[in-house]
């Protein structure tokens, strides 16, 4: 799709795109007051906390935390990249973006997916080779991999020479520092660059459009690690992705669920017997990244892990994230010693089926057993800890007779009274209302957060919405000082968006988000947050220097606990004269902080410079 498109259309379609129309195609809204609610799309819930604010041009929900204006929406809704989504919300407010003449929306990620379908090329013709991939074949063989399968997941090999894949990259025009960017080269430290993969079977990882965004490879006889993936890139971010989603998608969206495995082979293995709905979390540990990825195409998966410690402890794991992520989640127990590839070889496609969808347990059943198994409960107190335990999962499920049901299975198992386990449920359900109507209505919730985070997230409210005042509270807040890196990407973004100055924009919090969210998505959705969240404290002179002292408190004892922990690593190796430079420092330090003092105002304990107050 075309090339970069200039701000001001982005400003003029996003002022121009009715925010309640376009959310309002995908979510029953009902207007409240002056704003518009809903059922969240993007988790399952019974009661609305989707909330869409036409004078902000916002949405925001206060189950989940997804929030942003419409680009984010349609972003998250439909997998878009932002100049897709300006696009497709241009499209619905009727205004005409012509096709640039130049190169893609992003230069520098065309290029890097140009290497990394170039490499998929060159691995898969490897695997094919009749001398250089037979060491591969073998291996697949043994594992019963068919051509079918390794066609469908284009697997490949990578050759164990140091530069082939760098020299047919140079014979296609592509230099050796795209390469390693890429992340398929890697410096060695007399600082050559060699192919990063070598000797290794590859697994290419594709995102949701099918396009190859990085690389898996197992090694080959003897080396370290068994599995090696693309580093961090900007098209590659392993807790974003999923293996085999772009293959998997339609088969989930027929089967109902999705069928989560552990590993490449686990997900070939299933696609090559029928289970067209199985993906793999890139490493056992699921982020909610991931399960929100899974939200995207289904409401409900099944945990398929392997059969041995190590796969309980990830289903364990996991749990928790899938049902954050609104998720009805069920599990498949291995027998032990097999995973989903063996399994399926000794028993066919169709006992794996049954497995997974009716052996396989709902989650409050699997948790139930196992925490008894684990802690044995034998009085009274252990029981009702155990209720205790459980009953938040009762409480997520979305029925109430389905509450009732599992109430009574509690019930029957731990021998307790139903009155006992209905009586907790009641409880937590009324204290989950009290936090969230202070959280949606007061903002006194806030108050929760440690004194630098509410600091970090008052001083960027008070930016995006004035364009001087940003200027200035860039100035003043020093390198380092931001609690968090998002937030220092939201100032430098911000920096430059200020820096521009580009005088037909009018300043306003959903432009700025707009600005934030062309650069960086996680970031946006940070500071989509931080725009809703009902910060009740004015921007006065008082205020501004209270919670700037707070930020740069807080990042001089960072430096002080870093210096100690040196500190503590020279005494231990005798390094006299570092140690009394060190200490140096830290007494330094401590003078600086000493001159920072707590001064109450009207948004609660915060610091203040002294003599600033």
């Amino acid at each position: 799709m075309g090339g970069p498109i200039p701000p001001e259309i982005v400003a003029e379609v996003r002022e121009r795109a009715d925010i309640v129309e376009v959310i309002g195609a995908y979510v029953a809204l009902k207007k409240q007051g002056q704003q518009y609610v809903g059922l969240c799309p993007f988790h399952q819930e019974r009661t609305p906390s989707f909330t869409v604010s036409p004078q902000k041009q916002m949405f925001y929900c206060f189950g989940c935390g997804a929030g942003g204006n419409v680009f984010t929406f349609l972003m998250q809704k439909e997998n878009l990249s932002f100049p897709e989504a300006v696009r497709q919300a241009a499209e619905k407010a009727g205004i005409f973006i012509p096709e640039a003449d130049g190169p893609g929306e992003d230069p520098r990620k065309e290029k890097l997916l140009a290497i990394n379908e170039l490499a998929a090329k060159f691995y898969h013709q490897m695997l094919a080779d009749p001398l250089r991939g037979a060491e591969a074949r073998k291996y697949l063989a043994g594992r019963k991999v068919k051509l079918e399968a390794i066609k469908k997941f284009s697997l490949g090999y990578a050759p164990g020479g140091p530069e082939e894949f760098l020299a047919f990259a140079a014979r296609q025009g592509f230099s050796p520092g795209e390469v390693e960017e890429s992340g398929l080269a890697v410096r060695t430290a007399d600082g050559r660059r060699i192919d990063r993969f070598r000797q290794r079977l590859i697994f290419p990882i594709t995102d949701r459009r099918g396009r190859v965004i990085g690389f898996g490879g197992r090694v080959l006889g003897e080396g370290s690690p068994k599995y090696l993936n693309t580093p961090e890139t900007v098209l590659f971010q392993k807790r974003r992705l999923l293996y085999g989603l772009s293959q998997a998608a339609a088969g989930i969206r027929q089967a109902g669920y999705a069928a989560i495995v552990e590993g490449y082979v686990d997900v070939i293995a299933a696609h090559q017997y029928g289970i067209t709905w199985a993906v793999a979390s890139l490493g056992t540990a699921l982020t909610l990244e991931q399960a929100r990825l899974i939200r995207e195409v289904t409401s409900s998966v099944c945990i398929a892990y392997d059969g041995d410690r190590a796969g309980e402890a990830a289903t364990w794991r996991g749990l928790e994230i899938l049902q954050q992520a609104g998720l009805q989640v069920r599990i498949a127990e291995m027998p032990v010693g097999e995973d989903p590839d063996t399994f399926l070889q000794r028993y066919g496609s169709q006992e794996f089926q049954e497995l997974l969808e009716r052996k396989s347990r709902w989650l409050i059943d699997y948790k139930l057993e196992k925490l008894a198994a684990n802690q044995k409960p034998r009085g009274v107190n252990d029981k009702m800890k155990l209720v205790e335990t459980i009953i938040p999962d009762l409480a997520r499920l979305e029925h109430p007779g389905e509450r009732i049901e599992y109430a009574r299975v509690v019930s029957e198992r731990l021998g307790v009274s139903m009155a006992a386990v209905l009586a907790e449920m009641e409880y937590l359900q009324k204290q989950d209302k009290k936090v969230k109507t202070r959280d949606t209505k007061t903002g006194t919730a806030l108050q929760a957060l440690p004194a630098h985070e509410r600091a970090q997230g008052q001083l960027l409210a008070w930016m995006v919405q004035d364009r001087d005042l940003g200027r200035r509270l860039l100035k003043e807040v020093p390198a380092g000082a931001w609690a968090d890196p998002w937030a220092e990407r939201i100032a430098m973004i911000m920096a430059t968006a200020i820096g521009e100055g580009q005088p037909g924009i009018q300043w306003s919090p959903a432009t700025v988000l707009a600005v934030v969210q062309g650069e960086d998505t996680e970031a946006a959705q940070r500071l989509a947050e931080i725009i809703w969240r009902p910060w009740l404290v004015p921007a006065t002179e008082e205020n501004i220097n209270a919670n700037l002292a707070c930020l740069k408190s807080f990042a001089l004892r960072q430096s002080i606990d870093t210096l100690k922990q040196a500190i503590r690593q020279a005494e231990e190796s005798n390094r006299e004269q570092e140690v009394s430079s060190l200490l140096a420092e830290v007494i330094e330090l401590e003078k600086k902080h000493r001159s920072l003092r707590f001064s109450p105002g009207k948004g609660g304990r915060e610091y203040s410079e002294t003599g600033n107050a």
